[in-house]
């Protein structure tokens, strides 16, 4: 038990991811789709199994009785979870929970094993058998067999233990749940596809009125289910939102296209078309569909979830398992696990901000995606966005409140200036930085006016020096006899003579 229990919780754990990958669909090629073995047992019962995340769940007949077994994709680690010389048959799995039916016991039980508790854990102890179970979160749903005839449906709540009588009166039971919808199979008249809304208690039949059904898988507000008409059978999907019906597979095919399952925009079913039973793939956005395998071996009962398709492919002596992972944009990352699955250069967004991890500056800060300045702060939060300098400005008065780490004003591509009242707008500096700013703006003053007042008197000197030569050169040209000047001058002099000695 304790082996089982140290495998079980890192069989859980581990999620290291394969390599193999399925790219976009290429309608033009059949061999598109790799797909890799994941089994070498060939004892496997065609239809036993199960598929939640990476783990594979299944039946397998080993000395004279089938066993469940169970497989984590990612290591490959496999886990026997039952060994019993009676058979347990149709797993289910979801989350770390495994139901099966069970006939240890004088009737079928339903059990329950925990992958990383080790525990086991026997669920119904009714005198009568119990069949197709199906789990969805802590809820597990199963068919009630006390006859041929008078059979009913049980919902059981793990947590609580309570349990719900459904569909008293009916032939059939089974054999799908996903949140508040049931999907199962009924009669009247002929067997039909019933669905059951837990929360208004509507119950309806949504396959055709003319056809026989089975098989229902319901996801989210879809069911897919395959229709028998009496000479072949068909994929249909029922849209619960509209409570539309439409043909999946092509209506042309003669032959038969059943065993479906569904997960978000992708069906699967095994299809004969070509005279061997061979894998098909069909995605609801595009209306595309795709054989995944092509070939006479016999390929049977597709599962889906996540990114992950599982089948039973025939063998020699039996059948083994194999699988492809989906990859639209082929990056190595399968759709599921690849947050932009049309994005090859994107696979992981760990602050789911919308932004893969290899383009956002803050990988881990939901709130910040750029740092244009390269400063280390996002450009949500930084009020000098294009200067690395700085990035703060409570007040925003356009001061930055201090410098980066290693950064000072010489750093600054902005001119930036440091805030000396980080939480006051209307002031950035002190006032004795100011009055001490004055002091050179006063001697600035001081020295241009001296200068002023320095070319002014040079001016005043040059212009003083320009007239005395001037007039020394006008003196220069009168003449110093009175006989040789000319009558005006000489009438002039005397005047000027007389009245000189008049003055005397």
């Amino acid at each position: 038990m304790k082996y089982i229990l140290v495998i079980s919780i890192s069989f859980l754990l581990l999620s290291i991811s394969f390599s193999l990958t399925l790219g976009g669909f290429d309608a033009s090629s059949n061999d598109l789709f790799e797909f890799e073995r994941l089994t070498d047992r060939c004892s496997m019962r065609m239809g036993g199994h199960d598929l939640y995340g990476d783990i594979l769940v299944w039946q397998e007949y080993i000395e004279d009785s089938y066993d469940i077994f169970a497989m984590n994709l990612s290591t490959r680690e496999t886990i026997q979870i039952t060994d019993d010389e009676v058979d347990q048959k149709d797993p289910a799995v979801y989350g770390h929970r495994i139901i099966w039916v069970d006939h240890r016991n004088e009737f079928q039980d339903i059990y329950m094993y925990d992958l990383i508790t080790g525990i086991e854990t026997r669920i119904t102890e009714d005198n009568y058998n119990q069949g197709q179970p199906d789990i969805y979160e802590n809820k597990i749903f199963w068919g009630n067999y006390p006859d041929s005839v008078d059979r009913s449906a049980t919902l059981y709540d793990i947590d609580t233990k309570e349990e719900m009588v459904l569909f008293e009166g009916i032939t059939n039971v089974g054999y799908s749940m996903y949140g508040n919808y049931i999907a199962y199979m009924g009669s009247s008249g002929q067997t039909a596809i019933r669905l059951l809304d837990l929360d208004s208690g509507e119950e309806k039949q949504i396959s055709s009125t003319v056809t026989q059904a089975w098989e229902p898988q319901v996801y989210q507000d879809k069911v897919v289910y395959f229709e028998y008409n009496f000479v072949n059978s068909g994929v249909y999907l029922y849209n619960i939102s509209n409570s539309t019906q439409i043909r999946l597979s092509k209506e042309n095919i003669t032959t038969n296209q059943m065993k479906c399952s569904i997960w978000e925009n992708y069906v699967v079913w095994e299809d004969n078309r070509e005279g061997t039973m061979n894998c098909y793939l069909y995605d609801l956005n595009t209306g595309e569909e795709m054989n995944i395998t092509n070939d006479d071996t016999g390929n049977f009962c597709p599962i889906i979830h996540n990114d992950t398709i599982v089948w039973a492919r025939q063998v020699t002596s039996g059948s083994d398992f194999f699988m492809v992972r989906l990859d639209r944009d082929n990056d190595g990352v399968g759709d599921h696990s690849d947050d932009f699955p049309d994005d090859p250069q994107e696979t992981i967004d760990t602050d789911n901000d919308g932004v893969g991890d290899n383009s956002d500056a803050f990988p881990e800060d939901p709130l910040e995606t750029v740092d244009t300045d390269d400063d280390g702060t996002g450009d949500n939060s930084d009020s000098f966005l294009n200067d690395p300098a700085a990035s703060m400005d409570s007040d925003l008065d356009g001061y930055p409140d201090r410098w980066n780490d290693g950064r000072s004003e010489t750093d600054s591509s902005t001119g930036l200036i440091l805030d000396e009242y980080p939480d006051d707008p209307e002031r950035w500096e002190s006032e004795k930085k100011k009055e001490t700013s004055i002091i050179p703006m006063i001697l600035g003053a001081v020295f241009i006016f001296i200068i002023i007042v320095v070319v002014f008197v040079l001016l005043l000197m040059k212009k003083k020096k320009d007239d005395e030569e001037q007039i020394s050169d006008e003196a220069s040209h009168i003449p110093l006899d009175e006989n040789s000047m000319p009558d005006e001058a000489s009438n002039e002099y005397e005047l000027k003579q007389k009245d000189t000695e008049g003055t005397n």
